[in-house]
């Protein structure tokens, strides 16, 4: 009886050890996850301030970030309308 107690309980700690070890490979994953949209978060931003806003500021108009789904890679963003008439 002692043998099967010694066993069960060594099944319970590989166990809780397997248990500990998905959960630090979860948070790890979840972090490196984190870490890449916070990047791209980042990119888009510089993207849209430096290069797409500037040209459509001298064009009378202008674009906003709205935000990043990280699931499907889209990003959003709000182009206000302009109450002038384009020149043609």
């Amino acid at each position: 009886m002692a043998a099967l107690d010694k066993y069960v309980e060594e099944k319970q700690t590989e166990t809780v050890k397997e248990d500990l070890e998905e959960q630090k490979e979860k948070q790890q994953r979840e972090a490196r996850e984190k870490r890449a949209e916070i990047e791209a978060v980042s990119m888009i931003r510089e993207l849209i301030e430096f290069r797409i806003r500037p040209m459509l500021l001298e064009d009378g108009g202008d674009v906003q970030y709205r935000g990043f789904e990280p699931s499907t890679g889209v990003s959003f963003c709000c182009v206000p309308a302009v109450n002038r008439r384009w020149s043609t």
